[in-house]
């Protein structure tokens, strides 16, 4: 598949980026700074740009299967950072049709599993949880109304 990536620079998007490549798959990541890409450069195409912007965003996505989002704002989240969810949510739906792109794949609260590097993250992620779940309807919100469709699902451990 081609997929193109978003918040590739972080955690999670590096890792997506990863497994992507592992499996086969053709990656374009689209981010601010390309620096933290190096290890990849020769195997995925690079795009630098605002994802925040929908006019940036949808010419980038246009020709891809899906749309992996690792994108998220770092913790704790600053005051000037509060709607970066919403603002990327609205962005992502306007972008999507315009592109003919159908498929989203949005991975957020990571730290959340028993697993993770960090065990206080995990604690930190369940008392969080319900925080988390609450941003579910919004973003099934904002794909409705773009006219994507699709299954959301939540996995708690």
């Amino acid at each position: 598949m081609k997929l193109i990536v978003l918040g590739a620079t972080g955690g999670t998007g590096l890792e997506i980026v990863r497994l992507a490549i592992e499996h086969g798959h053709s990656v374009t990541a689209f981010v601010r700074s390309p620096e933290r890409l190096k290890p990849f450069r020769d195997r995925i195409t690079i795009k630098q740009g605002n994802l925040l912007d929908s006019a940036e965003l949808g010419p980038v996505i246009k020709g891809h299967d899906a749309v992996l989002s690792g994108f998220g704002p770092r913790l704790p989240v600053p005051k000037a950072d509060a709607n970066l969810l919403c603002q990327f949510g609205g962005a992502l739906t306007r972008a999507m049709p315009q592109a003919g792109v159908k498929r989203v794949v949005v991975e957020s609260v990571a730290f959340l599993f028993k697993d993770s590097i960090i065990p206080p993250a995990y604690l930190l992620g369940r008392l969080l949880y319900r925080v988390s779940l609450q941003t579910l309807p919004l973003w099934r919100s904002c794909f409705k109304k773009a006219g994507l469709s699709g299954r959301s699902r939540v996995h708690p451990n």
